[in-house]
C-alpha cells in the first residue's frame, strides 16, 4: 500500500502549466443519439462523453470553459466561445444553459423558519416556486453587491438581485441578510 501525499506548490504549478487549451480548429463536437456530447481532438483522439463547465461562472459566463470527460477528468479548456466555430459554440452553450440554469427571482412572498431550515415561496422568471434551504448564510452567496445566489436542499440555484426587487420583497429579504 502506497502512501498518498499531498502535492507541493511546485508540483501544482507544473500542473496548471500543462493546462492544454483548445481553439478553433483543434476539435469538432457532436450531438449523441442519447443527447450528450462528443469530442473529436484533432489528430489525436475522440472522447466519447464530454461535459462542459465554467470556470468563472458569473464573472465569465462565456469564457475558461473547461471540457470533461465522462471520469470528470479536463480535456482542456476553451477561452472564448467567440473564438470556436459556430455549430461548437452553440452546442457548448446549450450545455451550459443546462447545467447552469438558474431562474431568478422576481419577488418573494414569504421567507419562514421552519424545523432548522428555511421555507421561501417566490416567484421566478420560470413561475411560482416554493423553496427549502438548510438556512440562509449557509445556503445564500453574495456574488456581487445586491446579487445573491441561494442553494436549495435539491442543490437547485435561483438568483436574486436585489435592487429589480419590489419594497416589501427587499424588506423579507433585508431582514434575512
Amino acid at each position: 500500500m502506497s502512501e498518498q501525499t499531498n502535492p507541493t506548490i511546485e508540483e501544482t504549478a507544473d500542473e496548471a502549466a500543462n493546462v492544454r487549451y483548445l481553439a478553433l480548429g483543434d476539435f469538432t463536437l457532436e450531438r449523441t443519439e442519447a443527447g450528450g456530447l462528443r469530442m473529436t481532438i484533432a489528430d489525436e483522439r475522440t472522447v466519447l462523453r464530454v461535459k462542459s463547465m465554467l470556470c468563472f461562472p458569473f464573472s465569465h459566463p462565456s469564457k475558461y470553459v473547461s471540457i470533461r470527460d465522462g471520469n470528470d477528468d479536463e480535456v482542456g479548456i476553451i477561452a472564448d466561445l467567440a473564438h470556436i466555430s459556430k455549430g461548437d459554440r452553440r452546442l457548448i452553450e446549450d450545455d451550459l444553459e443546462m447545467r447552469y440554469f438558474t431562474p431568478r427571482v422576481k419577488s418573494i412572498k414569504m421567507i419562514k423558519h421552519r424545523f432548522g431550515g428555511v421555507e421561501w415561496i417566490v416567484d421566478t422568471n420560470c413561475g411560482s416556486k416554493r423553496l427549502i434551504t438548510k438556512g440562509v448564510h449557509d445556503t445564500m452567496t453574495e456574488v456581487e453587491p445586491g446579487r445573491y445566489v441561494i442553494t436549495d436542499v435539491d442543490g437547485n440555484r435561483y438568483e436574486i438581485h436585489v435592487d429589480e426587487l419590489d419594497q416589501p420583497s427587499r424588506e423579507r429579504i433585508d431582514r434575512m441578510i
